[in-house]
């Protein structure tokens, strides 16, 4: 990992920064290790020292506290020294004012790698210059010293030792866990209890027939996570950034051109075929026509009931009917006052589209590596819509291979980033007819499968997806047990970008 501009050793030397100020575990995990002549950047360095001097004295990474260390210590700072490390850490601010999305095992890698180049570089110089002075035996035993460092670098663990046994209660099996040490964000409502948590390291589809809305789904994981303030880079293959990123941004805004939409919204069986016996129905009428559904009709007096549906869980039997509303229409001042106000609020989304078949996982992979490097931009979230249609590692494999090298390649990329990577994969023609797809009915290659944490099914009769209905389900998990045959309604507005308005279990 050799680092030799000023703009590059800025960029690796940051984020290790980042985990001294943020993580008390980082630096408990890392303070023997951390030697300030690793740093080549002054200014860095200084600000490491402070860091190290304050966890030798509270056992406690500074997080906001690195402000006061400055204001201590700046007196004694030259003006452009001063000036440097102002700026350097009004550019950290955001990372450790946001604990939560705080990317630790990623650090800790980049942190690994960059230290054993260095130690290995000032090795090197020192062996040299005594090599050069004729002190031989002085050589050899600098030689001979290094491979203490190079045991604590070498990335292997002892599974019985004291601080890995506490590391892992503390990070995997404490109680007091309220969520997965790993765990980004989770979906609101029913989908949410479905899909649980969504964890870094992990590769997820979603697998759906043709033009059953895969686009749109990831669209929506997208908005969940910059709703989580998290960062989010999107590739897309299938549409340009104007179509893909056009879908966002309405879906941000819920507007269209229109003032009148017919919106799907939950019911009850019980409310529908007049069976409810509870008081607290808010309607009168029954649905049915000679136990059929009628046609919706705005002026029919029947009105949805979901007076149960929390309270009484046991009793709602979930169905859906349709409301009538008038909105605002989308202009132009509204649409950017709106995203203004989203945008402030929430995390980060960068795109980038490549025709289809144009970009390989290793093209993605770089893309990422040239986000980081050029803007600071530290993924917490990918999305590629969709693995289908990326382009070959080697355009010489015949088509299996390519696809399951595919594959392979976005689990390595979720691990070794240590992001979620989301993308969804087409079903096979026996899915188009199928009320309820299932696992094995993905397109191409089955070993799709062996390579993915998470599978998540799209469901929809063409009845249902006129109504705007889908059902999801859990056809794979790799990390826990599910049940495939439970299915979640998702109600959607697609004219207004709508795709999770609303979730309840089947």
């Amino acid at each position: 990992m050799q680092v030799n501009r000023v703009e590059d050793r800025a960029e690796v030397e940051k984020p290790i920064l980042v985990g001294m100020i943020v993580s008390t575990d980082f630096l408990r995990k890392y303070r023997r290790r951390i030697k300030l002549e690793y740093f080549q950047l002054d200014y860095v360095r200084t600000v490491a020292q402070w860091v190290l001097e304050y966890f030798d004295q509270f056992n406690l990474a500074p997080i906001q506290h690195v402000n006061d260390l400055f204001t201590v210590n700046s007196i004694n700072l030259k003006s452009e020294e001063k000036q440097l490390i102002e700026l350097l850490l009004s550019s950290l601010s955001t990372a450790y004012e946001n604990l939560d999305t705080y990317n630790e095992e990623y650090i800790e890698k980049k942190t690994d790698e960059y230290f054993l180049s260095r130690s290995l570089s000032l090795l090197s110089t020192r062996i040299q210059a005594l090599v050069g002075i004729g002190k031989i035996k002085e050589a050899e035993e600098e030689l001979l010293n290094y491979k203490g460092i190079q045991k604590e670098l070498s990335g292997w663990v002892d599974v019985f030792k004291s601080d890995f046994v506490q590391d892992t209660f503390n990070r995997r099996l404490s109680p007091e866990m309220d969520k997965p040490i790993d765990a980004l964000y989770k979906m609101p409502g029913a989908i949410g209890d479905l899909m649980g948590w969504l964890e870094r390291g992990w590769l997820i589809s979603l697998l759906a027939p043709r033009k059953r809305g895969k686009s749109y789904m990831l669209a929506e994981l997208a908005l969940q996570a910059v709703q989580n303030r998290l960062n989010v880079a999107v590739i897309s293959l299938e549409m340009n950034e104007v179509g893909f990123g056009g879908r966002f941004l309405q879906a941000v805004t819920a507007l269209g051109k229109e003032s009148i939409y017919k919106f799907t919204v939950f019911d009850c069986v019980k409310n529908q075929n007049g069976s409810c016996t509870d008081p607290r129905r808010t309607n009168l009428f029954t649905l049915l026509e000679n136990d059929k559904i009628p046609v919706y009709d705005s002026s029919n007096p029947y009105r949805v009931c979901t007076a149960c549906r929390q309270e009484h869980y046991s009793e709602y039997k979930s169905a859906y009917w349709y409301e009538t509303r008038t909105q605002e229409v989308i202009t132009e001042n509204k649409f950017k006052k709106w995203i203004s106000s989203f945008a402030k609020l929430n995390g980060h989304l960068v795109l980038k589209a490549y025709p289809a078949f144009s970009a390989s996982a290793s093209d993605i992979k770089r893309d990422l590596e040239t986000l980081e490097n050029t803007m600071g931009f530290q993924t917490d979230v990918l999305v590629i819509d969709y693995a289908d249609i990326i382009g070959p590692e080697n355009a010489r494999d015949d088509a299996l291979t390519k696809t399951d090298t595919t594959w392979k390649m976005l689990k390595n990329l979720a691990a070794t980033k240590h992001i979620l990577v989301l993308t969804a994969t087409q079903g096979n023609r026996s899915s188009d007819e199928s009320k309820n797809v299932k696992a094995t009915q993905v397109s191409w290659d089955i070993r799709k499968n062996d390579h993915v944490d998470v599978q998540f099914a799209l469901s929809q009769t063409p009845e249902e997806k006129r109504a705007g209905v889908m059902r999801v389900s859990n056809t794979l998990h790799r990390w826990q047990e599910f049940d495939g045959e439970k299915f979640v309604y998702v109600l959607q507005n697609l004219k207004l970008s709508q795709v999770l308005m609303d979730s309840e279990w089947v």
